[in-house]
């Protein structure tokens, strides 16, 4: 009984990720921190470690099931928090000084050229459009 318990606490560990996954795919039903996963993943690991503790037959297959268990959830952690987080957006990286700017020339529909830094000056949030297309 006790091994058989271990198998399934084990078990319930990737089948909440492949749930969550699944429900995220599919359903388009996504948690950044699903909590019933997280209350199911940590109530297997307490699960494991007091069959752990406690048992005294299948002593070495209770501690290979509890540390694949272990390295799964360290696995899941590390997927989730280390692996597929990005770093914030910086609107800075993207601004180019007005100095950078203020050589450069554009041509209007007129035939004159204009530079971008007078632009830039006259009207602050000017938003330039480049297209190409047959004149």
């Amino acid at each position: 009984m006790n091994l058989a318990r271990s198998i399934v606490a084990c078990l319930l560990i990737p089948l909440c990720v492949l749930v969550h996954f699944l429900l995220a795919t599919q359903y388009e039903i996504y948690e950044i921190r699903p909590i019933w996963a997280i209350i199911i993943i940590c109530a297997s690991l307490i699960v494991l470690l007091r069959l752990l503790i406690r048992t005294k037959v299948f002593k070495k297959s209770i501690l290979l099931i509890n540390l694949i268990s272990w390295v799964f959830v360290v696995g899941i952690i590390w997927w989730s928090q280390v692996l597929t987080s990005y770093e914030t957006f910086n609107k800075a990286d993207l601004l180019i000084s007005k100095a950078d700017l203020g050589e450069n020339k554009l041509l209007t529909d007129s035939g004159n050229d204009i530079l971008v830094s007078s632009l830039i000056k006259s009207k602050p949030f000017t938003l330039f459009v480049f297209y190409r297309g047959h004149w």
